[in-house]
Protein backbone atom coordinates (compact mmCIF):
# COMPACT_ATOMS: atom_id res chain seq x y z
CA UNK A 1 0.00 0.00 0.00
CA UNK A 2 1.33 3.45 -0.87
CA UNK A 3 0.99 6.29 1.61
CA UNK A 4 0.15 9.80 0.45
CA UNK A 5 1.84 12.72 2.21
CA UNK A 6 2.80 16.34 1.68
CA UNK A 7 6.35 17.57 1.31
CA UNK A 8 7.68 21.13 1.06
CA UNK A 9 10.50 21.89 -1.37
CA UNK A 10 12.38 25.03 -2.29
CA UNK A 11 11.23 26.33 -5.66
CA UNK A 12 14.65 25.69 -7.23
CA UNK A 13 14.68 22.01 -6.17
CA UNK A 14 11.07 21.58 -7.26
CA UNK A 15 11.88 22.97 -10.71
CA UNK A 16 14.93 20.73 -11.06
CA UNK A 17 13.00 17.61 -10.06
CA UNK A 18 10.25 18.53 -12.56
CA UNK A 19 12.87 18.85 -15.32
CA UNK A 20 14.53 15.53 -14.45
CA UNK A 21 11.12 13.83 -14.38
CA UNK A 22 10.28 15.25 -17.79
CA UNK A 23 13.62 14.12 -19.24
CA UNK A 24 13.08 10.60 -17.87
CA UNK A 25 9.41 10.44 -18.97
CA UNK A 26 8.28 9.93 -15.37
CA UNK A 27 5.73 11.68 -13.22
CA UNK A 28 7.02 14.03 -10.55
CA UNK A 29 5.71 11.70 -7.83
CA UNK A 30 7.30 8.64 -9.38
CA UNK A 31 10.69 10.35 -9.58
CA UNK A 32 10.49 11.51 -5.96
CA UNK A 33 9.60 7.93 -4.96
CA UNK A 34 12.66 6.67 -6.89
CA UNK A 35 14.87 9.23 -5.11
CA UNK A 36 13.55 8.14 -1.71
CA UNK A 37 14.04 4.44 -2.50
CA UNK A 38 17.58 5.14 -3.69
CA UNK A 39 18.33 7.13 -0.54
CA UNK A 40 17.04 4.36 1.73
CA UNK A 41 19.06 1.74 -0.17
CA UNK A 42 22.21 3.87 0.14
CA UNK A 43 21.58 4.39 3.85
CA UNK A 44 21.13 0.65 4.38
CA UNK A 45 24.36 -0.11 2.48
CA UNK A 46 26.21 2.23 4.84
CA UNK A 47 24.46 1.45 8.14
CA UNK A 48 22.61 -1.85 7.76
CA UNK A 49 19.00 -2.71 7.24
CA UNK A 50 16.39 -0.40 8.69
CA UNK A 51 13.51 -2.32 10.29
CA UNK A 52 9.96 -1.51 9.23
CA UNK A 53 8.24 1.03 11.45
CA UNK A 54 4.62 0.11 12.02
CA UNK A 55 2.59 2.72 13.86
CA UNK A 56 -0.25 0.33 14.60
Amino acid sequence: MKIQFTVRLDQEIYNKVRMIAKQQHRSFSNLVECFVISGVQEYERDYGEVPDFDEE
